[in-house]
């Protein structure tokens, strides 16, 4: 945020806590027309950021991919290994330790029916 933005944002404030402790016709009109202009100035803001990140990504499809699931609000993270797994070493004992992990087919099964159909 910028530094007008932020006082904008402090100036919003005030006037919403004044609507609230003097609720009359003025002070609501002030609050709202401020709260909108503060909006869309705020928003105006949100594009322009954006725009720059894109312009300056330009060529880079990785940062440009990543940006765009960003401002689509997409955030993908990396689930970590159970405890267990991370002390198993060699194949055989991974598939072991992750067999011992999950539930049986039927204890799925009988879950997802409880679940969903009651």
């Amino acid at each position: 945020m910028t530094q007008v933005i932020l006082i904008s944002r402090r100036t919003k404030l005030s006037l919403r806590k004044e609507y609230q402790e003097c609720k009359n016709y003025f002070t609501k009109r002030r609050y709202s027309e401020y709260r909108d202009l503060y909006k869309s100035v705020v928003k105006l803001a949100k594009v322009k950021h954006h725009y720059k990140s894109f312009f300056q990504a330009q060529g880079d499809s990785r940062k440009l991919w990543e940006l765009t699931n960003s401002v689509l609000g997409r955030h993908k993270e990396k689930e970590d290994l159970p405890v267990e797994l991370n002390n198993a070493t060699g194949d055989k004992n991974i598939v072991e330790e992750f067999k011992n992990l999950t539930p049986s087919l039927p204890t799925l099964a009988i879950n997802f029916l409880r679940k969903f159909l009651t």
